[in-house]
């Protein structure tokens, strides 16, 4: 599988770990010293945060991830994505992810998220 490959399928087990509310599953996505930026600009930084974040939230609703632009450099990598949500309950939200990624003896892990919501200021 090339890098590009590797890393599109990184960004859709995102999405599939964190619906399912599979914390492990999910923090081992991520580099230790990860950083996620969520739409309402707290930051999730290191395994034990994201840990706990997927653990305390509340079952429901489905991300659906876009293929976007993926630029590999070496070890490194940045993307730039968009994702649709649909809660439980309430509007579906769209937004974008802006990625960096870095390469490791596992595999492709994310070491940057921010997500974007459509529409935020």
């Amino acid at each position: 599988m090339d890098d590009t490959t590797e890393i599109r399928a990184l960004q859709r087990a995102y999405a599939s770990a964190f619906d399912a509310r599979d914390p492990e599953a999910f923090a081992n996505l991520f580099t230790a010293d990860a950083e996620v930026v969520l739409p309402n600009g707290v930051r999730l930084v290191g395994r034990e945060k994201l840990l706990k974040a997927v653990r305390h939230t509340p079952p429901g609703g489905v991300h659906t991830p876009e293929d976007g632009a993926i630029l590999v450099q070496g070890e490194q990598a940045t993307g730039a994505s968009r994702f649709r949500f649909e809660p439980p309950v309430g509007n579906v939200v769209t937004g974008a992810y802006e990625d960096r990624f870095l390469k490791t003896p596992q595999g492709w892990r994310i070491a940057f998220r921010r997500s974007i919501v459509d529409g935020a200021q």
